[in-house]
């Protein structure tokens, strides 16, 4: 089980509150470039937020990141500011 391997019980997450909490919203991410900020603006545009704000000193991965958003959500990218 992948729980032997890393030596932890699963976490179980309530996506029902954190959608409650995120929709609607305008949310900003720092970071969002990085290879874990780019796996939160996923999760965070899952959850259909009203903006998100996509900030990085990084151009290459933000611009990499705009590119990836279109692509999985291509409504939120209306919606996000980068």
């Amino acid at each position: 089980k992948i729980e032997d391997l890393i030596g932890r019980k699963p976490v179980k997450v309530n996506v029902e509150v954190i959608k409650k909490f995120i929709k609607g919203k305008t949310v900003l991410i720092t970071g969002a470039g990085g290879s874990i900020g780019s796996e939160i603006v996923i999760q965070v545009c899952s959850f259909e937020p009203e903006k998100v704000i996509l900030f990085d000193a990084d151009e290459t991965e933000l611009h990499n990141m705009q590119h990836k958003l279109k692509e999985i959500f291509g409504k939120m990218f209306d919606k996000a500011v980068f």
